[in-house]
């Protein structure tokens, strides 16, 4: 009998990994935020021509030469995803059929930033800025699953692991674990010249990042990990360099318009796999050196602002080619232990991850009468993840995000908060999904000896996200 934890596993961690590694932060912009900083999130992120202080080195660095005075900021956003995720397996065979409805662990990942910029005389400006790109991850335990293997009828936990447990021993079930994390930090220094009304800016863009995962199985009860069985791995450091330039023209003292490009990054996660960790077989005592990379896309925004009294109006549009960069990924191992539903061990792991290019559109208000500034934005973008990608890991479906913000302070200190909130979103797997053909090959029934897609699943999420800082003004 084939053996579902190492055959089918190389198809579970495949669709595991196609979530942990490349599906974005989750109310945001595929791996990018909707926004940085604390006043650009009550503006929906759409400051591109408004221009801000330190986190312009993040969105235009064109904005630097625009100063009159130094600022350090620091601050602070709480991205709390809440996902649900249902599947259900029909099946003739009793002990097959099964359903799920799961909530992920209720997380919280801070996202921090902090900075100083600076003007030098009229025309030139400077600064530099250390934040978060993001942090992501997901908990999913007790995903309950039959104990059996392609085309075979389940069998109980003592005839699998060959033992005598008393209680859950008997049981024909199982439960799948997954767990996640994937942190991206910058340090970004700019600098910006000022030609009249033309603002030229430019920035460097020095990438930390880590990444983490675990694909385990239990018994129903959680208590026991079954040996033999999943996959974990865990990334060296891993650095990149990238850039960015950015525009802003004032038309008049009223209206400002500006253009930035991104960069494209790649980050290599070398690191160490383990592979059916705990089986008696010794070529799985040591884990495997493995190689991988992602590349993060180029993204051109343009945007346009306008400044009427106390009203600030910014409008920002996004184009970020995720389709380009984001396609196929692949592990390389070190050594062949890598097992295939086919039988035969291999040293890759190759899967795609069908991101689509991403329009983003953002608009944000600012109405300050006095002392304290009521901010309110919209920011809407087509998920990157479709029904052809979705999986439970990390669905990255949100697309409308509504944010409220307020600010006040002096003259030299000013405090920024904004609440963002994703609604609802809900994402189907297609037949033709590789989360759906995998759970489908645990069934008996076929027609014509051509197994049928007899699997369902589907994952919502919504989230919220408080955003603070305080600026300080030299």
């Amino acid at each position: 009998m084939k053996n579902r934890f190492r055959e089918a596993g190389f198809l579970a961690v495949v669709l595991f990994l196609s979530g942990a590694l490349v599906t974005g932060l989750f109310a945001t912009n595929g791996t990018y935020m909707t926004a940085y900083g604390a006043r650009e999130a009550g503006m929906g992120g759409a400051t591109l021509a408004v221009g801000n202080g330190v986190m312009d080195l993040e969105a235009n660095p064109g904005n630097l030469s625009r100063l009159d005075r130094a600022v350090a900021e620091i601050g602070i956003g709480l991205l709390m995803p809440r996902l649900d995720y249902q599947d259900a397996f029909y099946d003739a065979d009793p002990y097959l059929a099964y359903s799920n409805h799961r909530g992920g662990a209720a997380n919280i990942f801070p996202v921090p930033y902090a900075g100083y910029v600076s003007p030098v005389g009229d025309r030139l400006g400077w600064g530099v800025a250390m934040y978060g790109q993001g942090g992501m991850g997901a908990d999913f335990e007790g995903i309950r699953r039959p104990l059996n293997d392609p085309g075979y009828a389940p069998i109980s936990l003592n005839q699998k692991l060959n033992s005598n447990i008393q209680g859950f021993g008997d049981t024909k079930r199982i439960t799948e674990n997954t767990y996640s994390f994937l942190a991206i930090g910058q340090v970004t220094p700019g600098v910006a010249y000022s030609f009249g009304d033309l603002h030229v800016g430019i920035a460097a863009d020095f990438i930390y990042s880590k990444l983490e995962f675990r694909y385990t199985f239990s018994d129903p009860t959680g208590s026991l990990e079954l040996p033999g069985a999943g996959y974990r791995y865990k990334s060296d450091n891993a650095y990149a360099f990238s850039g960015k330039i950015g525009l802003a023209y004032d038309i008049n003292e009223n209206i400002s318009v500006a253009y930035a490009y991104k960069a494209k990054s790649r980050l290599y996660y070398n690191g160490d796999m383990s592979v059916n960790a705990g089986s008696a077989d010794w070529t799985y005592w040591q884990p495997a050196q493995t190689s991988m990379y992602l590349d993060f896309p180029e993204k051109h925004s343009a945007g346009i602002a306008f400044r009427f009294d106390a009203w600030t109006i910014g409008i920002d549009i996004d184009y970020i080619k995720w389709g380009s960069a984001f396609r196929t990924v692949d592990f390389n191992l070190d050594r062949t232990i890598v097992t295939t539903p086919v039988g035969n061990n291999i040293d890759n792991l190759s899967f795609n991850v069908y991101w689509h290019d991403q329009k983003v559109y953002a608009i944000g208000v600012e109405y300050k009468p006095d002392g304290i500034a009521y901010r309110f934005g919209y920011n809407y973008g087509r998920s990157t993840v479709r029904e052809q990608g979705v999986n439970p890991i990390f669905p990255a479906i949100s697309e409308h995000h509504v944010f409220v913000g307020f600010g006040f302070g002096d003259e030299d200190t000013e405090f920024d908060f904004a609440l963002e909130y994703s609604p609802k979103s809900r994402e189907a797997g297609s037949q033709t999904n590789d989360w759906t053909i995998l759970h489908s090959l645990f069934g008996v029934s076929n027609i014509n000896n051509i197994k049928t897609p007899y699997f369902q699943h589907s994952t919502t999420m919504y989230q919220i996200t408080p955003h603070i800082g305080v600026k300080i003004k030299f």
